[in-house]
């Protein structure tokens, strides 16, 4: 769980990335579940340990029902996400996708996109924002837009907890008087490139 926690954090995470680390992360939750089912510990060393050390007949319905529940958990917390699954896979890579799959007002324009090769390479060596942004206004508008809709989500928590943690540096006990305009600014310089 630390270690999904980490790799959901950090600066300009887009919600691709966000999505490809919670369906891993699922995976590996059926993948524990169904060796547990079968008395497989290769993931839980300090539980194989135990288990070697206390005989090998414990019974591991408690932990089976535990990754069950959580599996559920996040089947059921990120099921908004799997609603939008084909727009996220557009979006994250435009060239592999199904034509017949796309929203009907974008799919003249992936045609477009994907017939162009000097854009194939252009999506393979930059950064999916910074893509988007080489995509003429005039030639593919609807695919910009889409691409803004899905840029705008975000993909963590970031940005709104780096700036929670300079108003709090910033308004301090010894900042007291300090008006919002102020800290309004303050923070738009702080928070922004």
């Amino acid at each position: 769980m630390n270690e999904l926690n980490l790799k959901l954090q950090g600066k300009e995470n887009l919600i691709c990335d966000f999505y490809r680390i919670i369906k891993a992360f699922r995976q590996k939750l059926m993948l524990f579940e169904s060796q547990l089912g079968v008395r497989q510990f290769s993931h839980f060393s300090c539980f194989k340990s135990f288990c070697e050390a206390n005989c090998n007949e414990i019974d591991i319905t408690f932990q089976i029902g535990i990754i069950k529940e959580l599996k559920h958990h996040f089947l059921h917390k990120f099921s908004e996400l799997d609603k939008i699954e084909s727009d996220i896979i557009l979006f994250e890579n435009p060239f592999s996708c199904n034509v017949e799959n796309v929203q009907h007002e974008l799919q003249l324009e992936v045609i477009d996109l994907q017939s162009n090769e000097q854009l194939k390479d252009c999506h393979r060596q930059t950064k999916l924002a910074e893509f988007y942004e080489y995509l003429k206004d005039d030639e593919f508008p609807r695919l910009k837009n889409f691409a803004i809709k899905m840029i705008s989500i975000f993909g963590t928590t970031y940005q709104c907890e780096q700036t929670f943690s300079r108003m709090k540096y910033v308004k301090s006990a010894h900042r007291a008087r300090l008006t919002d305009g102020h800290l309004k600014s303050i923070l738009m310089i702080g928070c922004s490139n």
